[in-house]
Protein backbone atom coordinates (compact mmCIF):
# COMPACT_ATOMS: atom_id res chain seq x y z
CA UNK A 1 0.00 0.00 0.00
CA UNK A 2 1.30 3.57 -0.94
CA UNK A 3 2.19 5.95 2.10
CA UNK A 4 -0.39 8.61 2.53
CA UNK A 5 0.92 11.60 0.44
CA UNK A 6 3.52 9.42 -1.37
CA UNK A 7 1.55 7.74 -4.05
CA UNK A 8 4.47 6.82 -5.77
CA UNK A 9 5.56 4.30 -3.00
CA UNK A 10 3.08 1.74 -3.72
CA UNK A 11 4.70 -1.51 -3.40
CA UNK A 12 6.08 -2.92 -6.40
CA UNK A 13 4.38 -6.21 -6.98
CA UNK A 14 6.56 -7.73 -10.02
CA UNK A 15 9.22 -9.95 -9.08
CA UNK A 16 12.44 -11.50 -10.98
CA UNK A 17 12.85 -15.03 -11.90
CA UNK A 18 15.65 -15.17 -9.41
CA UNK A 19 13.59 -16.01 -6.38
CA UNK A 20 10.97 -13.26 -6.20
CA UNK A 21 13.85 -10.78 -4.53
CA UNK A 22 13.51 -7.43 -6.01
CA UNK A 23 16.03 -4.57 -5.81
CA UNK A 24 13.45 -1.98 -6.55
CA UNK A 25 10.72 -2.89 -4.46
CA UNK A 26 13.79 -3.24 -1.25
CA UNK A 27 14.80 0.20 -2.40
CA UNK A 28 10.61 1.13 -2.33
CA UNK A 29 10.81 -0.45 1.35
CA UNK A 30 13.34 1.76 2.46
CA UNK A 31 11.84 4.45 1.04
CA UNK A 32 8.66 3.94 2.44
CA UNK A 33 10.19 3.90 5.89
CA UNK A 34 11.84 6.28 5.62
CA UNK A 35 9.56 8.84 4.69
CA UNK A 36 6.95 7.21 6.75
CA UNK A 37 9.76 8.27 9.91
CA UNK A 38 9.51 11.64 8.54
CA UNK A 39 5.94 11.81 8.16
CA UNK A 40 5.54 10.98 11.47
CA UNK A 41 8.30 13.89 13.25
CA UNK A 42 6.47 16.29 10.73
CA UNK A 43 2.91 15.29 12.60
CA UNK A 44 4.26 15.44 16.11
CA UNK A 45 5.73 19.18 15.08
CA UNK A 46 2.53 20.17 13.88
CA UNK A 47 0.65 18.87 17.24
CA UNK A 48 3.15 20.46 18.94
CA UNK A 49 2.93 23.86 17.25
CA UNK A 50 -1.12 23.98 17.87
CA UNK A 51 -0.49 23.06 21.67
CA UNK A 52 1.98 26.18 21.81
CA UNK A 53 -0.74 28.57 19.75
CA UNK A 54 -2.60 27.94 23.31
CA UNK A 55 0.34 28.31 25.55
CA UNK A 56 0.69 32.26 27.68
CA UNK A 57 4.11 33.55 27.36
CA UNK A 58 5.87 32.32 30.18
CA UNK A 59 4.62 28.60 29.49
CA UNK A 60 6.30 28.90 26.04
CA UNK A 61 9.51 30.95 27.58
CA UNK A 62 9.84 27.50 29.69
CA UNK A 63 9.24 25.91 26.29
CA UNK A 64 11.84 27.83 24.64
CA UNK A 65 14.44 27.49 27.20
CA UNK A 66 13.39 23.68 27.19
CA UNK A 67 14.48 23.45 23.77
CA UNK A 68 17.53 25.46 23.87
CA UNK A 69 18.84 22.99 26.68
CA UNK A 70 18.07 20.55 24.19
CA UNK A 71 20.26 22.50 21.62
CA UNK A 72 22.68 22.93 23.76
CA UNK A 73 23.15 18.92 24.85
CA UNK A 74 22.74 17.65 20.50
CA UNK A 75 25.84 20.35 19.89
CA UNK A 76 27.71 18.99 22.74
CA UNK A 77 26.57 15.74 21.59
CA UNK A 78 27.50 16.47 17.35
CA UNK A 79 30.44 17.80 19.16
CA UNK A 80 31.65 14.37 21.05
CA UNK A 81 30.54 12.73 17.69
CA UNK A 82 32.65 14.39 15.54
CA UNK A 83 36.02 14.33 17.94
CA UNK A 84 34.89 11.01 17.85
CA UNK A 85 34.98 10.48 14.41
CA UNK A 86 38.23 12.23 13.54
CA UNK A 87 39.83 10.07 15.96
CA UNK A 88 38.55 6.78 14.16
CA UNK A 89 40.06 8.37 11.50
CA UNK A 90 43.34 8.39 12.49
CA UNK A 91 42.69 5.75 14.24
CA UNK A 92 42.32 3.90 10.90
CA UNK A 93 44.91 5.59 8.90
CA UNK A 94 47.38 4.64 11.69
CA UNK A 95 46.14 1.67 11.19
CA UNK A 96 46.50 1.44 7.21
CA UNK A 97 49.89 2.44 7.30
CA UNK A 98 50.84 -0.02 9.92
CA UNK A 99 49.53 -2.77 7.50
CA UNK A 100 51.14 -1.08 4.28
CA UNK A 101 54.29 -0.74 6.52
CA UNK A 102 54.74 -4.65 7.68
CA UNK A 103 53.48 -5.34 3.81
CA UNK A 104 56.26 -3.35 2.33
CA UNK A 105 59.00 -5.23 4.50
CA UNK A 106 57.25 -8.59 3.92
CA UNK A 107 57.86 -8.19 0.15
CA UNK A 108 61.58 -5.83 0.32
CA UNK A 109 62.21 -9.75 2.19
CA UNK A 110 60.60 -11.52 -0.32
CA UNK A 111 62.64 -9.85 -3.38
CA UNK A 112 65.81 -10.19 -1.29
CA UNK A 113 65.38 -14.25 -0.85
CA UNK A 114 64.19 -13.90 -4.69
CA UNK A 115 67.53 -12.81 -5.53
CA UNK A 116 69.27 -15.20 -3.47
CA UNK A 117 67.59 -18.14 -5.11
CA UNK A 118 67.99 -16.69 -8.62
CA UNK A 119 72.10 -16.44 -7.74
CA UNK A 120 71.65 -19.77 -5.78
CA UNK A 121 70.27 -21.11 -9.28
CA UNK A 122 72.39 -19.76 -11.44
CA UNK A 123 75.45 -21.03 -9.62
CA UNK A 124 74.10 -24.45 -9.45
CA UNK A 125 73.12 -23.93 -13.58
CA UNK A 126 76.71 -23.25 -14.17
CA UNK A 127 78.23 -26.15 -12.09
CA UNK A 128 76.03 -28.69 -13.75
CA UNK A 129 77.38 -27.31 -17.45
CA UNK A 130 80.87 -27.13 -16.09
CA UNK A 131 80.27 -31.03 -15.50
CA UNK A 132 78.32 -31.85 -18.73
CA UNK A 133 80.77 -30.32 -20.77
CA UNK A 134 83.67 -31.92 -18.84
CA UNK A 135 82.05 -35.27 -19.24
CA UNK A 136 81.52 -34.41 -22.99
CA UNK A 137 85.24 -33.95 -23.26
CA UNK A 138 86.38 -37.00 -21.64
CA UNK A 139 83.76 -38.95 -23.89
CA UNK A 140 85.25 -37.17 -26.92
CA UNK A 141 88.61 -38.56 -25.72
CA UNK A 142 87.64 -41.64 -25.06
CA UNK A 143 85.97 -41.72 -28.43
CA UNK A 144 88.54 -40.92 -30.20
CA UNK A 145 90.86 -43.47 -28.06
CA UNK A 146 88.64 -46.12 -28.95
CA UNK A 147 88.35 -45.09 -32.71
CA UNK A 148 92.18 -45.14 -32.84
CA UNK A 149 92.37 -48.35 -31.16
CA UNK A 150 90.15 -49.61 -33.99
CA UNK A 151 92.20 -48.07 -36.43
CA UNK A 152 95.05 -49.83 -34.92
CA UNK A 153 93.12 -53.34 -34.43
CA UNK A 154 92.08 -52.91 -38.02
CA UNK A 155 95.20 -52.23 -39.99
CA UNK A 156 96.59 -55.60 -37.58
CA UNK A 157 93.88 -57.66 -39.26
CA UNK A 158 94.49 -56.35 -43.18
CA UNK A 159 98.78 -57.05 -42.22
CA UNK A 160 97.78 -60.80 -40.86
CA UNK A 161 95.84 -61.30 -44.23
CA UNK A 162 98.06 -60.22 -46.35
CA UNK A 163 100.59 -63.32 -47.52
Amino acid sequence: PAMQGFPFLAEDTHTSSTGGYNNNNHQHQYQFRSLNGVDLSERARREKEQKEEQMSADELRKVLKKERALSARLAVDLIALRDSAAASAIEAEADEEFRINNLMRRLECLHKEKGKIVLELEREEEMLTNNLMRRLSELKREKQMLEHQIGIDHNRSNQDELP
